[in-house]
């Protein structure tokens, strides 16, 4: 009876992933819409959204007001914001602080780009095994107990349409990291 169970258990798990594959597949991210936005509004409206933090919960906002505007989807990249902000804070259940800043990046020995616009979500929550940085924008994986794992695949996806880059720096008890560069032009890339 045990070995009927486990079995049933199996093949059920495995037809719920391939469901969700395919419900994955069917719901397409919106196409994005570029236009020149000042990206602290739309860290601020991110922020914003989220709501009221925990009061064990710092939020210190570190904007530079000198960043030239870049081509992104203001909404798509609210949503991508909003998703890191939520994680920041979940991952701070004891209380932490984060710190979200902006700056202007440059870079002349890198082919690819010289300028960009950085925005860093630094947290001092729980951080993360190296398990779970080399699954971070992995479909389906997920740290979090019911977790659907489509967050941060999310996030990347709508980073990386804008032509930019995220990285992500994070160790077990001290907290994670989140570096999103974006160009300042549509031609470069970060």
């Amino acid at each position: 009876v045990l070995n009927d169970c486990t079995n049933t258990i199996v093949e059920e798990v495995g037809r719920l992933g391939r469901l969700l594959d395919e419900f994955s597949q069917f719901a397409r991210m919106p196409a994005i819409n570029p236009v020149l936005t000042n990206l602290n509004s739309v860290v601020s409206d991110s922020i914003r959204f989220y709501g009221d933090m925990p009061e064990n919960a710092e939020l210190m906002m570190q904007f530079d007001y000198n960043i030239p505007e870049v081509m992104i989807d203001s909404d798509q990249t609210k949503r991508a914001f909003f998703n890191i902000i939520k994680n920041a804070i979940e991952a701070m259940q004891d209380g932490g602080k984060l710190i979200v800043k902006t700056r202007m990046v440059e870079d002349q020995a890198d082919p690819n780009f010289d300028k960009c616009v950085e925005v860093v979500f630094s947290d001092t929550g729980v951080g993360m095994s190296s398990e779970a940085m080399g699954n971070l924008f992995t479909p389906h994986f997920s740290t979090k107990r019911g977790g659907a794992g489509l967050g941060l695949t999310i996030v990347k996806k709508i980073i990386d349409d804008q032509g930019g880059s995220i990285d992500v720096l994070s160790e077990e008890g001290n907290g994670t990291k989140f570096i999103i560069k974006i160009p300042i032009s549509e031609e470069l890339n970060c």
